[in-house]
């Protein structure tokens, strides 16, 4: 249990996972640590998920074994333990990162620079001998973030400012934010089958993108 006295000083948590680590004893580790945050009554700024997914054609999930799967899809699922605890904790953003790589092999370039790549301009002067084969790697990091200053917990209006007004608004605004919650893990599909089209439509944000080209 985290002492009292050192709650104020716990405002932005994350929580990364490797590629590898989302099997069912990570996702356990993960809820552990979330529950224990709610039991001490950490009233946290934001709290950051950090993953690597890729697909797979089956794997045990926190929803059973499951088919053509999205790793770490299950973190998101509103009915499961990570989201159930997620939910008692007093946290004002919840962001999702989810991290892209993506390496294509260009061949020898003799004439002309490479002009666009995943919508990426890399100009002649990134790759560092023309004339030889180079390989791009693009690291891509998009950003899932939710509000969640409405989320209902255990919060209650009081004295003068308990009106069916004031009620009314904060049950509309905690209804929008459930919803959102609820689009979650799908929104994190999305993202990692097309996050071209998500950027799009508005589902993330690009946090930030690095280029590495090395000649081969």
């Amino acid at each position: 249990m985290i002492a009292p006295k050192f709650l104020s000083f716990i405002q932005n948590i994350t929580l990364e996972g490797a590629k590898d680590n989302y099997d069912l004893g990570w996702y356990e580790k993960g809820c552990e640590c979330v529950e224990k945050l709610g039991e001490a009554n950490a009233v946290l700024q934001s709290l950051t998920l950090v993953v690597t997914p890729q697909k797979l054609r089956r794997a045990v999930t926190a929803m059973g074994v499951q088919s053509n799967i999205v790793t770490f899809a299950d973190f998101l699922w509103t009915r499961g333990r990570f989201m159930r605890a997620f939910r008692i904790l007093a946290c004002k953003e919840l962001r999702i990162v989810i991290k892209k790589r993506k390496a294509v092999r260009i061949p020898a370039i003799t004439l002309n620079p490479i002009t666009t790549m995943n919508r990426v301009e890399i100009q002649q002067k990134d790759i560092a001998v023309l004339g030889q084969a180079a390989e791009i790697v693009i690291v891509s990091r998009l950003l899932i973030s939710l509000d969640l200053t409405y989320l209902p917990r255990d919060a209650q209006e009081f004295g003068l400012l308990r009106n069916e007004e004031t009620i009314a608004l904060r049950r509309e605004e905690q209804s929008n934010v459930l919803k959102e919650m609820r689009q979650l893990k799908r929104k994190f599909e999305n993202v990692f089958h097309s996050h071209h089209r998500a950027l799009e439509d508005g589902i993330c944000q690009l946090e930030s993108e690095k280029i590495v080209v090395t000649t081969l």
